[in-house]
C-alpha cells in the first residue's frame, strides 16, 4: 500500500494561550654492521713516510695535524672537547692531484670520527686520481663534504666511494663533475641516513656500471633519476636493494637496451606498492634472479617490455616473498620460469583463489577469459599471449524486482564496487498511474532508495520504487487556538484563531482516476513540548468536511466522505474514500474545512496555569488497491 502524509502541529498555551501548528512530512633483509667509534684521539700518525707531521695542543684540547696527501696539503682539526674533527685539503706549491684511498688523510684509523671534510680552492682546485674508488669509505661520522674546490674531470672509477657514511643526509654534485665515470657500483651503498640526493647535475652518460649504487640507503624516501643517462649502462644488479623507505621509483627515462644483469635490482624494497617497468627494454636482459624479492607491500607491477624468451635467461624467485602481489602485467615476450616463486592467488572473502586475464576489462571487473592457477599462468605465459592478471575477485549477483513494469536483467557486481542510481536501469510502469522513482533494497520501504550503494560480499536484490500519480498539494501548516485559563468547573470550546493561524482554503489533493484512494486525519496526544509528562487529557477536534472537486475534472464510480469529524487523540478518521472506474481520468478534489467551524474541546481541570501545549495532525493519503 502506498501511502503521503502531512503533518500539521497544534499548540496551547494554558494561562497564556493555544497555537496549532503544522508542517507537511512526506512518509519515512641484510644488515650492515657499524664500526665503534673512538670517543677522542690520542695521537695520529703521518698517513705516509712522505707526510710531514705536527702536533699542537692548546688549552681548549684543539689537536692539529698537517701534512701531504700526493701533492696537496691537508690539515686535520679534532677537538677533544666538542668532537669536530675537520679535515681541510688545499692545493701546494708540489701539486694539485690527491693521493689515493689507500693514503686518504681521513683514513683508516682517523676515518671513523671525521665529521666534515672541505676540499679549499684558495689556493687552485684539487684533483682526485682517476681511480678514487672508496675515497670516503667507512667514515662514519661524516656529515658535510664541501665539494666547491674538488675538480673530477678525470675520475674514472667512483665505486664504493661514499660506502658506509653512515651519517650523510645528503648530496649536492652541483660541482662534481663525472662526464668520464664508467664505473659508480656501490656509490652510495649503505648510507643509511641519505634521505635526498639531487642527480640534476651529474653526469651518467659514461657509467656502465651501477650495481649496488643505492643499495642500504634505508632512509632514501624519493629519488628523481630523470636525468639520468643509463644508455651504457650493463649491470643494474642490487642497484635499489634494501632501500626500505622507497615508496615510489619512476624509471621512465632510463634506457636499458644494454644492462645484461638486474638481479636483486629492487630486493627488500617494502615501501614499494607499484612498479611500471613497461617502458624498460630487455634486448640484452639475462639475469633478473630475485629482482622484486622480499618487497613485501608490492601489489602492482608492469612487466610487458620484458623480453625472457633466451634460452640462458635466469628467472629464479623474482617475486619471492612477494605476498601482496595481485596485479602482474606481461607482454607476448614475458615467458615466466617454472621457479618464479610467484604466491597463489588468495582466496580469502573477495577472491576465487585464482588469477584472472583481465583481457577488455578492467582490474576491478576482468573479463574472465582465462583463470587458473600459478602453474596454468606459467604455462599462458609461453603462448606469448600478453595481458595483465590478478587475483581474480568474487563477483556477486545484483537481482532486480519490478511490480508494475518488466524485470530488468540481472548482472556481476564486485565486493567493494559503488553503485551510483545513474548506473541502475530505469523502468516504464506498465500502469499508467505509477511513476518509477528508484530502486530501494527493502520492498515497500521508501526511505531505503538509494543514490549510491557499496556492494559487499552477497547477492543484493533491489526493488522498483513507484509513486502513485495523486499526492496532497496544500494543508493548513498552523492552527492556533489562542488563550484560555484553566476551568475546574466545565469542558472549554476554543474557536480556531484564524488572524494568527497559517491555513490555507482547503486541503488539496491531485488524483488519478484509474486508482482507489482515501484521505485520512489522526490526531497525537497533547503535550508541553518543554516537558513531555505535562499532557492534556481527552482533547478532542472537531470540524466540517466538505468535498468539492474543480468543475469539469472526473468523477470517481464512488466516493464517500464523512461530513462531521469529532478527532479523539492517537486516533485515525477516515475522511474521504473513493472507488475508481476503468478510465483514465484525473483531477484536482479539495476538502474544504470551514475554518469558522474548527473547534478544539478542552475537558475541565485541563492543563496548568501558564503551560503550552501541542499536538500533532496527520493527513494520509492512501492507496487503497
Amino acid at each position: 500500500m502506498k501511502r503521503v502524509n502531512r503533518v500539521i502541529y497544534i499548540l496551547i498555551l494554558i494561562g497564556c494561550g493555544v497555537i496549532l501548528s503544522s508542517r507537511s512530512v512526506l512518509g519515512a633483509p641484510l644488515q650492515t654492521e657499524k664500526r665503534v667509534v673512538p670517543e677522542s684521539i690520542e695521537q695520529g700518525e703521518p698517513v705516509s713516510s712522505t707526510d710531514s707531521y705536527k702536533k699542537m695542543t692548546t688549552e681548549r684540547g684543539l689537536f692539529v695535524q698537517t701534512g701531504y696527501w700526493g701533492d696537496v696539503r691537508y690539515v686535520r682539526e679534532y677537538d677533544n672537547k666538542t668532537g669536530d674533527h675537520v679535515v681541510t685539503i688545499q692545493a701546494s706549491d708540489k701539486g694539485n692531484i690527491t693521493g689515493d684511498c689507500m693514503t686518504r688523510p681521513w683514513g683508516f684509523s682517523w676515518a671513523t670520527n671525521v665529521k666534515k671534510i672541505v676540499f679549499d680552492s684558495s689556493y687552485g682546485m684539487i684533483q682526485f686520481p682517476p681511480d678514487s674508488r672508496e675515497m670516503f669509505k667507512d667514515c662514519y661520522q661524516l656529515k658535510e663534504i664541501d665539494f666547491s674546490g674538488l675538480d673530477t674531470t678525470q675520475t674514472i672509477s667512483t665505486a664504493n666511494m661514499f660506502e658506509n657514511c653512515y651519517e650523510l643526509e645528503s648530496f649536492d654534485f652541483a660541482n662534481i663533475d663525472t662526464h668520464n665515470v664508467t664505473d659508480m657500483s656501490g656509490m652510495f651503498h649503505s648510507c643509511t641516513s641519505l634521505e635526498r640526493i639531487d642527480f640534476r647535475t651529474l653526469d651518467t652518460a659514461s657509467v656502465t656500471n651501477m650495481n649496488s649504487m643505492f643499495a642500504y640507503c634505508e632512509a632514501l624516501k624519493a629519488i628523481d633519476l630523470s636525468g639520468f643517462d643509463t644508455s651504457n649502462v650493463t649491470d643494474m644488479g642490487n642497484m635499489f636493494r634494501h632501500c626500505e623507505q622507497l615508496e615510489t621509483l619512476d624509471l621512465s627515462s632510463f634506457d636499458t637496451a644494454r644492462v645484461e644483469n638486474m638481479e636483486y635490482m629492487f630486493e627488500h624494497c617494502v615501501g614499494l606498492k607499484a612498479l611500471d617497468l613497461s617502458n624498460l627494454k630487455t634486448n640484452q636482459l639475462k639475469n633478473m634472479n630475485r629482482m622484486f624479492s622480499k618487497c613485501s607491500q608490492l601489489e602492482r607491477i608492469n612487466l610487458a617490455s620484458f623480453d625472457t624468451t633466451r634460452p640462458s635467461f635466469r628467472m629464479v624467485s623474482p617475486f619471492e616473498e612477494c605476498n601482496k602481489l595481485r596485479e602482474i602485467t606481461l607482454g607476448p615476450n614475458t615467458k615466466l620460469s617454472p621457479y618464479i616463486n610467484l604466491k597463489e592467488a588468495s582466496s580469502e572473502e573477495g577472491y576465487t583463489g585464482l588469477w584472472g586475464a583481465v583481457g577488455d576489462g578492467t582490474t576491478s571487473k576482468p573479463r574472465d577469459i582465462w583463470t587458473g592457477n600459478v602453474a596454468k599462468l606459467i604455462e599462458r605465459s609461453q603462448e606469448g599471449v600478453g595481458d595483465t592478471y590478478v587475483w581474480q575477485p568474487t563477483y556477486y549477483t545484483l537481482l532486480f524486482v519490478s511490480e508494475h513494469s518488466p524485470t530488468p536483467t540481472s548482472f556481476k557486481i564486485y565486493s567493494d564496487e559503488t553503485l551510483t542510481k545513474e548506473m541502475l536501469p530505469t523502468v516504464e510502469s506498465d500502469v499508467v498511474y505509477y511513476q518509477f522513482k528508484g530502486w530501494t533494497t527493502e520492498n515497500n520501504q521508501d526511505d531505503t532508495t538509494i543514490d549510491e550503494l557499496v556492494v559487499t560480499n552477497h547477492d543484493i536484490t533491489l526493488y522498483a520504487h513507484w509513486k502513485p500519480c495523486y499526492s496532497l498539494t496544500e494543508v493548513p501548516s498552523t492552527f492556533y487556538f489562542g488563550i484560555t485559563r484553566r476551568n475546574e468547573y466545565q469542558d472549554q470550546w476554543l474557536p480556531l484563531k484564524q488572524n494568527v493561524s497559517q491555513l490555507s482554503e482547503s486541503l488539496l489533493l491531485k488524483w488519478y482516476g484509474a486508482r482507489h484512494w482515501r484521505l485520512s486525519v489522526s490526531m497525537l496526544k497533547w503535550r508541553d513540548p518543554d516537558d513531555s509528562n505535562d499532557c492534556l487529557d481527552d482533547v478532542q477536534l472537531t470540524f466540517k468536511n466538505t468535498l468539492k472537486k474543480e468543475e469539469a475534472d472526473s468523477i470517481p464510480a464512488s466516493i464517500t466522505h464523512t461530513d462531521n469529524i469529532i478527532l479523539s487523540e492517537n486516533e485515525t478518521i477516515q475522511l474521504v474514500s473513493t472507488t475508481s472506474d476503468t478510465e483514465e481520468n484525473d483531477g484536482n478534489w479539495s476538502l474544504a474545512l470551514p475554518f469558522n467551524q474548527v473547534f478544539l474541546k478542552i475537558p475541565r481541570y485541563g492543563g496548568r496555569e501558564g503551560s503550552y501545549y501541542a499536538s500533532q495532525l496527520t493527513w494520509s493519503l492512501d492507496d487503497t488497491l
